[in-house]
């Protein structure tokens, strides 16, 4: 997996470190692995993106583009599992075609409860891995 960190040469810093990237990485399944090979953390702060969330996973590209800067650790880490579990067609061998975004990548809140109850398990984990390792 490779992991690649613009350089910042202005306040605020980057939120993630390789070090962290790499502890989300082990409370992944591999099916929410499996739908990138390249994560790229830029330096752009996330307020003045283009993209109106901070992880934007770019299917054809096979790459994961997160914009930490100016955005809470445990907050963006929520964002990315639920950019993953977005495009995740198949989780735990259960159907997930339904929690796709509608316009405008906004999610209902039907499909907000479904993707938190999923995601919830590797955030704990997260949490205690991070917290173990500190």
């Amino acid at each position: 997996m490779k992991i690649h960190f613009d350089k910042v040469v202005s306040f605020p810093n980057h939120s993630l470190s390789h070090k962290r990237i790499k502890l989300l990485l082990s409370v992944l399944p591999s099916e929410l692995k499996a739908q990138f090979n390249e994560i790229h953390v830029g330096n752009q702060l996330a307020e003045k993106s283009k993209f109106d969330r901070p992880a934007v996973l770019m299917p054809a590209a096979r790459k994961l583009k997160v914009l930490d800067r100016g955005v809470n650790e445990f907050q963006l880490v929520e964002e990315i599992l639920v950019e993953l579990v977005q495009a995740a067609a198949e989780l735990d061998g259960e159907q997930h075609h339904v929690l796709k975004a509608h316009a405008d990548h906004h999610l209902d809140l039907k499909q907000v409860k479904q993707i938190h109850s999923i995601i919830e398990p590797y955030l704990q984990a997260y949490a205690l891995k991070r917290i173990s390792a500190a």
